[in-house]
């Protein structure tokens, strides 16, 4: 063999080895660095939609913040990084349940996410971490509509902060 063509085969391999590697998903807890997490767009897209299968809000994203971005800050900017840790384990539990019973987070799927989803919280013995991600996933979800500025302009009723002080209020007897 010649010497030129063993170095272009090595040339070649190493190429589609750094190609390949590149392309593997990393797992969440790949993703965590010094106490945050620093999700690629990959995770925050399944993020995205695990959110809105719990909450489908795809018609009003031009006028409230998409949820998994809203989810990532909250996790990083509120939690401890014990907590934070417990989400990725928790996040990673999750995609290996979706994995093994062959679930696709999409509509045909839903109702039966959902009810995945409900029986790992009712379980007597949870996976904590998993049924962590599941509940804050759920709650920071409904936050991130509750706390928007469509949500609290369009449906929520105005009271001035703090409300409005009665003077003069009749006692009655009882």
């Amino acid at each position: 063999m010649n010497r030129r063509e063993v170095i272009k085969n090595l040339a070649i391999a190493a190429t589609g080895t750094l190609f390949l590697s590149s392309c593997s998903e990393k797992s969440v807890l790949e993703l965590l660095s010094d106490g945050r997490l620093n999700i690629d767009r990959r995770h925050k897209n399944y993020l995205k939609k695990i959110s809105e299968t719990f909450l489908p809000l795809t018609d009003l994203y031009d006028k409230i913040e998409h949820p998994a971005d809203f989810i990532v800050k909250m996790i990083n900017d509120c939690n401890s990084p014990e907590n934070i840790a417990e989400f990725a384990i928790g996040f990673e539990k999750y995609k290996r349940l979706m994995a093994t019973l062959r679930l696709e987070i999409n509509d045909v799927h839903k109702e039966g996410i959902i009810a995945v989803a409900e029986n790992v919280m009712r379980d007597e013995e949870p996976d904590e971490e998993l049924a962590f991600f599941i509940g804050t996933v759920k709650d920071l979800s409904i936050y991130n509509l509750t706390s928007s500025e469509y949500y609290m302009t369009e449906y929520q009723e105005y009271q001035l902060v703090p409300k409005k002080y009665i003077a003069c209020l009749k006692v009655e007897d009882s």
